[in-house]
């Protein structure tokens, strides 16, 4: 399992095909809710404790997001950020492609708020950002979202980035909770995977 430190609250997992069997995380169907007794939390909970003995990062007691991604090849690629203890829970809930491991359905609206959203009015526009801001070293979490019926495009960050306006817009502070409501996710960790287009 390769594991990539992000910040000192997000980490990214990659694991092999092995490794997805091992730890019995299967793919699931959209909309799919795993309970806390599925084989799901018992696979997580195995990982959490691997990248704490491998690598210090240390979730215990905190709420975590978590979203994978399923390679053709059968391995996961997966993102767990801890975050605000805010309010607890049961149960792992699917959030879109995302799994909240205890409490709400959503991320918290202070850091939903947080997040600084860039309107393109195409999708080259959305790419040549992410390929400039891959080359500038960008190493945040990054998601883009479409509204398809009129072709627009939205770059979530969790930050201002002076070289972002050059191609797209800055929406009003608070826009991200209206876009992940409202708008289809298509990327996570956008700048670096779009980038490379």
């Amino acid at each position: 399992m390769e594991c990539i430190r992000i910040s000192d609250s997000k980490i990214k997992l990659t694991l092999c095909p092995d490794e997805v069997e091992k730890y019995d995380f299967e793919p699931v169907k959209n909309g799919e809710e795993r309970r806390a007794n599925g084989s799901f939390l018992s696979g997580f909970r195995r990982i959490l404790r691997d990248v704490r003995r491998d690598t210090g990062f240390d979730a215990g007691g905190k709420r975590v997001l978590v979203r994978y991604f399923y390679g053709k090849d059968g391995g996961c690629e997966m993102y767990i950020t801890k975050l605000r203890d805010v309010s607890r829970g049961d149960g792992v809930k699917n959030l879109n492609g995302a799994y909240l491991w205890g409490g709400s359905t959503s991320l918290p609206r202070e850091e939903q708020a947080e997040k600084r959203v860039f309107r393109f009015s195409d999708l080259s526009s959305l790419v040549r950002c992410c390929r400039i801001l891959r080359r500038l070293g960008f190493s945040g979490a990054s998601e883009a979202y479409a509204d398809r019926p009129r072709s627009v495009f939205y770059l979530a960050l969790p930050c201002e980035h002076p070289a972002v306006p050059e191609f797209g817009t800055p929406c009003r502070k608070g826009s991200y909770y209206f876009i992940l409501e409202h708008f289809e996710r298509f990327s996570a960790d956008a700048v670096e995977r779009l980038g490379r287009l």
